[in-house]
């Protein structure tokens, strides 16, 4: 039953964050929610003045699901991969819950396992990259 539930609610997560990049509308000033100005940042940039781990993956999305790659690749350089991974926990959440969790492939969960770790790990170097002083 825990299984299950891990798995609706990563699911529920990843629909709510395609949801979100299609719901809000996003330029140079900020974001916008039905016209009304979204007055949350970044709790880490805002009082320290660096930018986080995830810092820009908000207008990356957005832009990925307007179709404008190259900004995407401007506001997060790893956008675009999280974005892909994402997309693709929705057909296998989808197909946990349906077939039951002990019954998925092996190797499609070691995939898995190994996909996100591999993108945690991408994150966590670009960013420690970024506090070094090598990306921008």
């Amino acid at each position: 039953m825990l299984a299950r539930l891990h798995h609706i609610v990563i699911l529920f997560v990843c629909l709510a964050i395609l949801a979100i990049v299609f719901v809000f509308r996003v330029d140079e000033l900020g974001l916008y929610l039905f016209g009304y100005k979204w007055h949350l940042h970044c709790l880490f940039h805002h009082p320290f003045g660096l930018k986080c781990a995830l810092c820009g993956l908000t207008h990356s999305f957005y832009s990925l699901a307007h179709g404008d790659f190259q900004k995407a690749f401007q506001f997060h350089r790893l956008g675009p991969i999280i974005f892909a991974f994402i997309l693709f926990q929705i057909p296998y959440r989808i197909w946990a819950i349906a077939i039951g969790p002990g019954e998925i492939n092996k190797k499609l969960r070691r995939i898995n396992a190994l996909s996100a770790a591999i993108v945690l790990l991408a994150v966590f170097v670009n960013w420690l990259a970024y506090l070094a002083g090598l990306l921008k």
